[in-house]
Parts: C-alpha cells; sequence; structure tokens
C-alpha cells in the first residue's frame, strides 16, 4: 500500500506544481500591455532626455523578478513536499497506546503552519500510513501538535463541556482516524469542531 500511496501523492504534488509553473511562465512570456497615453506637443517632445530613456529601457521589468521569486519559493516547496514521499519514516512520538478505554493511538508530532494546508495534509496522510503499518490492531488514532494537550486528553484530565466547542486543547489536534472493516477514514481539523475527510478511500494494507 505504502508504495501505491506514495505514487498518488506524486503524482497529486506534480500536478499540483505544474499547473503553478505553467501559469507563471505563461504570465512570464507574455509582453506588457501597451497603455494609451495622450498627445504629445512637439515642446515636449524636445524635452524628452533620451539617454535616461534609454537606461530605463535596459532595467528588468519588475514583474519578471517577481515571477522568478515566486517560481523559486515554488520549487524549494516542492523539495520539502517531496521529501514527504520518500520511503523514511517520519518522526513522531508515540504518547499513549491506550487512550481511555478505546484502542486509540496517540500521536505528537511537528507539523506545517496551517497555511502550509497541502503540505500539513499530505504529512497527516503518510503518518497515518506509518502508524497503522506499525500497528495493525488500532482502531483509532489521534494527531496531536502540542505534547501537553495530548498527555491531558490521554489522562482524560479536561471538561469537554466548558464551552460550547468543546475543549480547548482539541485546537491542538491536528487529525483523528477511525478504522473499521470498511477502510481508513482520516479527518483533518480545520478547527476546534470542524474537519474534512481526507482519506480518499484508503483501504486497509494487506502485510
Amino acid at each position: 500500500m505504502k508504495k501505491h500511496f506514495g505514487i498518488f501523492l506524486g503524482g497529486l504534488l506534480a500536478g499540483v506544481l505544474l499547473t503553478y509553473a505553467l501559469a507563471f511562465n505563461t504570465k512570464e512570456r507574455q509582453e506588457p500591455p501597451v497603455l494609451a497615453s495622450e498627445p504629445t506637443t512637439n515642446t515636449q517632445i524636445g524635452n524628452i532626455d533620451d539617454n535616461a530613456n534609454t537606461a530605463k529601457d535596459n532595467q528588468p521589468p519588475v514583474q519578471n523578478k517577481d515571477l522568478l521569486t515566486k517560481y523559486d519559493e515554488l520549487l524549494k516547496e516542492y523539495g520539502r513536499i517531496n521529501s514527504y514521499l520518500l520511503p523514511e519514516d517520519l518522526p513522531l512520538k508515540i504518547v499513549s497506546k491506550k487512550a481511555g478505554s478505546r484502542n486509540e493511538i496517540v500521536v505528537y508530532t511537528t507539523l506545517s503552519p496551517r497555511e502550509k494546508d497541502l503540505e500539513r495534509k499530505m504529512y497527516v496522510l503518510r503518518l497515518v500510513n506509518q502508524v497503522v503499518r506499525d500497528n495493525r490492531d488500532v482502531e483509532r488514532i489521534s494527531i496531536w501538535e502540542n505534547e501537553t494537550f495530548a498527555q491531558r486528553y490521554v489522562k482524560g484530565d479536561y471538561d469537554n463541556s466548558k464551552t460550547i466547542t468543546g475543549w480547548e486543547g482539541f485546537d491542538h489536534r491536528a487529525a483523528f482516524v477511525v478504522k473499521d472493516q470498511n477502510g481508513i477514514n482520516v479527518n483533518y481539523a480545520l478547527g476546534r469542531d470542524d474537519f474534512v475527510n481526507i482519506s480518499f478511500g484508503m483501504r486497509i494494507p494487506e502485510f
């Protein structure tokens, strides 16, 4: 499964980055629009400094510089995300393999900032794949970005009725996973009580 999963993510990533690259490359090749100007009198023409105009024309367009900078940023991002698809395991810490009365593994790890949405989702999917591979009987997985809150969750040291949206510690839960006979459901956290399924029908790996 890991091989096919990596191929799927690699294809998804390549498609997204190729789209960005083609868009920026197309913009870079376009000629800047010619703006209409008001008629110029003979007196004004006589006052134009040709040397100053020549120097100005030789300067590289600011728009092209911005496009190149953005293109470099995309290449760096590609290299960083591509590292998630390598066969090496991702760093994580198992906080507990038995949270409460459920067969739940609680994991602590470091994720990219929330602005890096694609990176975070790919990292979570790789992490889930890794944990399921090493713990075949697991039924639930929760992934946390704060070890202190993860430990409190394991101990049950929180009041989920304290606020309307629940315990503030859940702000640091990046995802929770449910595995059953139908497959693996990865619920990625958009907020404290707001999730989106990103598993795309992940099946239980065959060992």
